[in-house]
């Protein structure tokens, strides 16, 4: 599988950019005839068009798509009616990944065909309207994103209103309201970090509140990563002051546990491995360059041959980039 990392103001950019990142500007495809059940939209917005079922429903996947496993769910609730939530446009984000080199009824007839293999009839047609709403969302959030705006709060509340009107109230907060709680809580640091009339004291009192006003959820996921970065931070303290591997273990035990202080270990051993390779390879890349017997192709093919060898396969793409090997 493919690899998928401080202050404040990182932190802040990070979530806003993740946020604020414009769709791909793909026309959202026409329904398929194959799922077209009929189904009730949410309240104040008008049902998809139902036009004939595009071919590609068994095209094979984007290349950008191989060697991945599908992120998110489609799920059905108690009553067996499909489950709204963001684990639903992860599905859909998963494919859309696809949307620049994939035709974009190829595409969508794609992605209804995965959800109908994956839920009954009734749940699949209401998965497949959604679909096509988010399609239109997405196509209007791009176009919203040409304007440009450097304001963000005004952004959220721009998309925010887009997602209601397009997807309704009740969707549109299943899919994407623990992202704009994210995001205006991020803000909301921002403005009290920088704001000149507040003591630290002041600050720290706002700043508590807003963690609080949280989902427990994330919440702990904050509090989890706070602790990886300072855990980071005092090993490498540690480090410069010449401890030992045993002093590395007994902190990571006393933070993580013994089981994550394992894993730790089998990480520092695998990037220890990665560095001693990467800079192998760049001694024979060295040599190579400096051969004037060989051609350029001949170099690269040597050291392609080299990074095969010396990594796992799951490494290759990684020291390839490091090496240069994608420039030739």
């Amino acid at each position: 599988m493919r690899r998928i990392g401080l202050g404040l103001a990182v932190a802040v950019l990070c979530a806003a950019t993740a946020f604020f990142r414009a769709a791909p500007r793909d026309r959202a495809p026409s329904r398929s005839a194959a799922s077209a059940v009929r189904v009730v939209a949410p309240a104040g917005v008008a049902p998809a068009a139902t036009p004939p079922a595009p071919a590609g429903a068994n095209a094979p996947l984007s290349p950008a798509l191989r060697d991945t496993d599908v992120d998110g769910e489609l799920s059905t609730d108690s009553h067996g009616d499909l489950a709204v939530n963001p684990d639903v446009r992860r599905f859909f984000d998963y494919f859309l990944v696809a949307s620049g080199d994939v035709a974009p009824e190829v595409l969508r007839a794609r992605i209804v065909a995965e959800i109908e293999r994956r839920l009954p009839e009734s749940p699949a047609a209401r998965a497949v309207d959604l679909l096509d709403r988010y399609l239109e969302y997405r196509r209007r959030a791009g176009a919203l994103d040409d304007r440009g705006s450097p304001d963000y709060e005004a952004r959220l509340t721009a998309l925010s209103a887009l997602r209601r009107e397009v997807l309704g109230t009740e969707d549109a907060v299943a899919l994407f309201g623990d992202d704009e709680d994210s995001v205006r809580a991020a803000l909301e640091r921002q403005r009290i970090a920088s704001d000149p009339r507040l003591s630290e004291g002041e600050k720290a009192r706002e700043l508590a509140d807003v963690e609080a006003s949280l989902p427990e959820a994330e919440r702990k996921a904050r509090a989890d990563a706070i602790s990886a970065v300072q855990l980071l931070q005092d090993e490498q303290a540690l480090r410069a002051q010449g401890a030992s591997a045993e002093d590395i273990r007994k902190l990571r035990e006393a933070r993580v546990g013994p089981e994550a202080a394992d894993r730790l270990e089998a990480l520092d051993a695998q990037q220890a491995s990665f560095q001693a390779s990467l800079a192998q390879a760049r001694d024979v890349a060295s040599s190579l360059a400096a051969n004037p017997q060989l051609s350029d192709p001949e170099r690269t093919a040597a050291l392609r041959a080299f990074v095969q060898t010396h990594f796992p396969q799951e490494e290759w793409l990684h020291a390839g980039a490091l090496l240069g090997l994608f420039a030739n």
